[in-house]
């Protein structure tokens, strides 16, 4: 029943009660399904990054807010594995194909491996099934990673201004299935 109101809420939240799918979701709209705001990295104003980190950054996150449509879509929809590889088809590669930043390697590794996981199990999920079980494996390891990637911007970052360090908080936290 706990799942059931889940995504009913995710789809009165973002008004696709009785839609037939025809559009894709937006970020905006995945981002009112969850509960985090959507903070934007602001590349202008990062104070401690060098340039190829800013850019990397830039280009991470909005990759990230595709996985999150990829997540929202795919719960919402109760999509079949067919249906959540191709939502992940694009993103994933991509993702993993960017040129990181060596200070950003292990941000970026453990950031990919949290959304492969969660794909993962959004295909092993048994079809029509609604939310998700916080206590499968694949989601609880997702979940640890991405507060380890994080931790880690954190880490790499202490003097970044507050709105970035928001921005980080909200562009992992949004993608993490807890």
């Amino acid at each position: 029943m706990q799942a059931y109101k889940f995504v009913l809420l995710i789809a009165v939240g973002i008004g696709i009660v009785g839609s037939a799918w025809a559009e894709p979701l937006t970020v905006e709209q995945a981002y009112r399904a969850v509960p985090h705001q959507q903070t934007r990295f602001d590349p202008v104003s990062s104070a401690i990054m060098d340039a190829q980190e800013t850019e990397f950054l830039a280009l991470f996150f909005e990759l990230t807010d595709l996985a999150l449509v990829a997540r929202v879509s795919s719960q919402v929809a109760q999509a079949e594995s067919a249906a959540v590889a191709g939502r992940y088809a694009d993103i994933l590669p991509r993702l993993q194909s960017l040129s990181v930043p060596a200070r950003l390697a292990l941000a970026h590794f453990l950031v990919v491996k949290a959304v492969t996981e969660q794909q993962a199990y959004l295909e092993q999920r048994p079809s029509g099934t609604n939310g998700f079980d916080a206590n499968d494996p694949l989601v609880a390891s997702s979940h640890l990673k991405l507060q380890q990637a994080y931790a880690e911007l954190m880490r790499l970052y202490p003097q970044e201004n507050t709105h970035n360090k928001q921005a980080f908080f909200d562009h992992l936290c949004s993608l993490d299935f807890e």
